[in-house]
């Protein structure tokens, strides 16, 4: 936990989210395991293309049993699942996955199929490219689940909630919301 004294014994999901508390989503990930937890991160479209109208685009890993054992030729261990549950270990995201998933969670939970093109020129004149939804939606089940997502993540940029964004908006005219984390690393032989 990077809070010296912790968040307690038992934290809430919307504390864990606003304060980034690691060792919440350590537990939740370890309780979940790895099989529910790839199966519902494929749906906010991790581990795949989004389709994107661009070439060169990566699909980046979301890793389960099956892919380990492909990939890796060996088991998977619940320590990987742990990692996974902070968005490290095996699993690697692209910018425009990641921006999707948020841009999901944002839209009340409908998930779109990303596209570049914003209108095509005809005989006619411009006809625009209306949204798709992309051809898997995520299921929050109850929309009350959406809705503490959605309230802790905008109390991440708040300073009365000490979140872990809290001085990114200071001053900003407009309201926000986000989802801080770490990056991680590798230590070398220099260090």
């Amino acid at each position: 936990d990077w809070a010296p004294r912790g968040h307690g014994e038992k934290v809430a999901v919307s504390l864990a989210i606003t304060q980034s508390c690691n060792p919440f989503f350590y537990d939740l990930a370890y309780q979940m395991g790895i099989d529910v937890i790839s199966e519902n991160m494929f749906d906010f479209g991790f581990g795949q293309s989004t389709g994107i109208d661009m070439d060169e685009e990566l699909v980046g890993i979301m890793p389960s049993r099956d892919w380990k054992k492909r990939n890796r030729r060996t088991d998977w261990f619940p320590g990987e699942t742990v990692l996974t549950g902070i968005g490290q270990g095996y699993w690697n995201a692209t910018p425009l996955q990641l921006a999707n998933a948020i841009a999901t969670i944002g839209s009340g939970g409908a998930r779109y199929q990303l596209s570049l093109l914003k209108a095509i020129e005809e005989q006619a004149g411009w006809i625009e490219k209306e949204p798709e939804l992309a051809p898997r939606q995520v299921d929050f089940g109850d929309k009350k689940n959406l809705q503490v997502v959605q309230t802790a993540m905008e109390r991440v940029t708040q300073r009365r909630w000490n979140g872990t964004a809290k001085t990114a908006f200071d001053g900003a005219p407009y309201s926000s919301a986000g989802k801080t984390g770490t990056v991680q690393l590798r230590k070398t032989e220099e260090d």
